[in-house]
This record gives structure tokens, sequence and C-alpha cells, in this order.
């Protein structure tokens, strides 16, 4: 062998296993376009990003709301200031047949409720959702001017996934949000800011010694994470200035009704009564959105700004292990410790992978949009001229990771 073809012998050494490790990443596979850029019923102005679509536990079934055309003609100005109508629609990601739910349209004000928290149960065979069952307007006069104040009453309803039929329940308050636990066989709700647990189907209710709302749910643990809204009735030390009344996201251990932690961030989150936070499959890591002060250069000079973070909890360990900047976790990835990540707004668009345990970060789809994430698939969206099309994959990975 020659000085040159050894030389190449051992470039070839060289560069086969930086190939293979190059190769040997997550990867999105058997991608299938759901629904196509010529039609946007699917979509909602100004939440082209994550959870404007929702998929069942078990990655078969897609929850999304559909426009619905207008009964009668409005003048521009009452257009801009309404929402259009929106249909809670459920598709069978395998066949494409679709079933619009038998509930009345989405109130305002809710249309991604339903798509941004998880109302399935574990095994995605039902829905517990609230809805409207009564709405009461009242005249307010003050000054010259007149106001109306709506006052809505919440039912909560079952919806049985393959029988297609909606249970009705006594269940009924002004604010009222419920999730399964983790078996499935009761729920964790909120009735008028009051934690309690229920058994089904008889729905006979526990109350916990807990305020605010259930944002999710440890998916191998008696615990749940509470989004409770700042306290109006703290009165300060005499002497003291009042206090801003701070929200916070708080760690509830739901067998022995006592709190765990308050989950720490630099700054409140204005998204904590927005997103839904969310575990990994093993239920010992939880992401949750946070906030900091970031200061950044604009042509008038710096300007400070509240950034967005997606925060990583180690339930085990009791402590926060993992930072991310500009990025909202969306759904658990296809590995016990994995979660799939959107890029947010302000900063480059894409489909990410990340994994606590190891902290390392995969791009899965640069530039598409992350909607939902489980069952080891990923809802995304990907823009083109035509408008944005929506799109569910698989996400493979290498044997040694899996």
């Amino acid at each position: 062998m020659t000085r040159r073809s050894a030389l190449r012998v051992a470039m070839f050494i060289v560069w086969l296993p930086v190939t293979l490790a190059a190769a040997a990443e997550p990867k999105l596979v058997e991608e299938k376009r759901i629904f196509p850029a010529g039609d946007q019923g699917w979509n909602i102005p100004g939440m082209l990003w994550c959870w404007v679509m929702r998929l069942s536990p078990d990655g078969k079934h897609l929850l999304y709301t559909r426009e619905l055309p207008a009964a009668d003609p409005q003048p521009p100005e009452e257009r801009e200031r309404r929402e259009p109508s929106r249909q809670l629609r459920l598709r069978d990601l395998e066949s494409g047949k679709e079933v619009s739910l038998p509930l009345d349209p989405i109130p305002d004000g809710w249309t991604t409720v339903y798509t941004r928290f998880n109302f399935f149960d574990p095994a995605g065979r039902t829905l517990a959702l609230p809805v409207v069952a009564r709405t009461e307007e009242r005249r307010i006069a003050t000054g010259g001017a007149r106001l109306t104040s709506v006052r809505r009453t919440m039912r909560l309803v079952l919806y049985d996934v393959a029988a297609g039929k909606v249970t009705k329940t006594a269940l009924e308050a002004g604010n009222l949000m419920a999730k399964f636990d983790r078996t499935g066989r009761g729920l964790v709700l909120c009735k008028d800011m009051m934690i309690h647990t229920a058994s089904l189907p008889e729905l006979k209710l526990t109350g916990l010694g807990a305020t605010g709302y259930p944002n999710s749910i440890c998916p191998t643990a008696d615990v749940a994470v509470l989004f409770v809204p700042p306290s109006r009735t703290v009165r300060p030390r005499e002497g003291a200035r009042p206090e801003r009344p701070r929200s916070k996201l708080m760690l509830h251990d739901l067998r022995a009704d006592k709190p765990l932690a308050e989950l720490p961030s630099e700054e409140p989150s204005s998204n904590w009564d927005d997103w839904e936070c969310q575990w990994t499959s093993d239920g010992r890591y939880l992401y949750y959105p946070g906030a900091k002060k970031d200061t950044v250069q604009t042509p008038q000079g710096p300007r400070q700004r509240t950034a967005t973070l997606s925060l990583v909890w180690d339930r085990l360990a009791g402590r926060q292990v993992h930072v991310i900047d500009a990025a909202v976790a969306v759904g658990p990835g296809p590995t016990p410790t994995s979660m799939v990540l959107c890029g947010l707004k302000d900063e480059p668009k894409g489909v990410f992978l990340h994994d606590a345990a190891t902290g390392q970060r995969w791009t899965l789809e640069p530039g598409a949009k992350a909607q939902h994430a489980r069952g080891g698939k990923v809802v995304y969206t990907r823009a083109s001229p035509d408008g944005a099309a929506a799109y569910v994959a698989r996400i493979a990975m290498p044997t040694a990771a899996q």
C-alpha cells in the first residue's frame, strides 16, 4: 500500500464514525398532510404557532376548531369586534374522517382553550369539557355610558370518542375546569377557584386545601400543577407598601393534599394561565413557561423587554435543571425523558426535540411551527405561498436512543 493510499484509508476511517454519528439523530418520518394550504378553516388568525390543534394521548385523533360560516352578513366594524363562530371537531388521522362534537359553537374568548389544555383521559377515550350552560346579561349604567356585564355558568360534559355521545353532568359553576387524573378514573377540577378531586362516574367531590386551576397532571404520580392567580385579599403589614399581587405555579401532592414546591421563574409569566405545562412521559421532568428581563438593541437605543423561556423542573430532585431560551414545550417526545419544543414568534421557527436527562437538543423540522405532540407523533404547520398547511409525522429515534 502506498503512502497516499494509506492516508486515504485513514481519512475514511476517521470520516466514517463522524458520518454515522451525524446520521444517528432523531428525525421526522411518515409525514402526512392533514389540511392543505387551500383549506384555512382550521386556522386561527393571530395563533399561527402552537396549540391550534391537539393530538389525543394515543396519537390517533386530532382535536381542533373549525370556523363556521356566518349566519347573517355583518358590517365590517362588527366583524372586527367579534370572533368568528367555531365548532369543536375531532378527526381520525388514519381514515381522515371527522365529526363535529354535538355542542354549541365555542363562546367568545374560548377559541383555543380546548386545544391549549388537555381534556382527554389518559387512554384518549373520553373528553371532560367545560361548556356554557347559561348566559346572563346585565345592563350597567355608568355616567352617560351603558355597559353590558356578561355572566356565564359553566357545566361539565363528558364526550365518548368511540360512541360520539355527550353526557351532561350536574356539575355547574361560574369558574369550572376539569382534568382527568393519571388513572383516568377520576377528575381534578376547579370549582369557583377551589380545587377538588372527583370520582367517576358518580362525581363525588372531595375538597382540597388549594386554590386556582389545574394546569397539568403528572402521568406517573398523584401530583398536579396548579395555576394560582394573584390574591386580592392579602393585606400588607402596617406601615409597609402594598405589594403587587403575583400569580404563581404550584406543584401539589393530590394524595397527601399538600404543596410540594412553587415553580421558580425570574419573572412571573403571563403565559401561566394560557399555556399548559408539559410532563415527560416518565413523569419526572416538567417543562413550564418562565420569563426574564432582557435588553434588546433598537434604532432608538436599548430597550428592555420580557423574554419567554421554557424552564425544566426535576420532580424527583426537587430543583430546576434546564433553562431553554425562546421556546415552548408542546408535548412529550418518543422517549421517557424527551420533549418536543416549538420556536417562538420572534426567533427562527422550528420543531425541536430536547432530552431533559442529557440536555441534548435536535432540530426535527426547521422553519415549521409545532402545534402539539403525543403518542410519538407531532403535528406542525408549514408556510407556503398559498397559506399554511398542517402535517402529522412520527418521530423516529436512533436505535441506540430508543
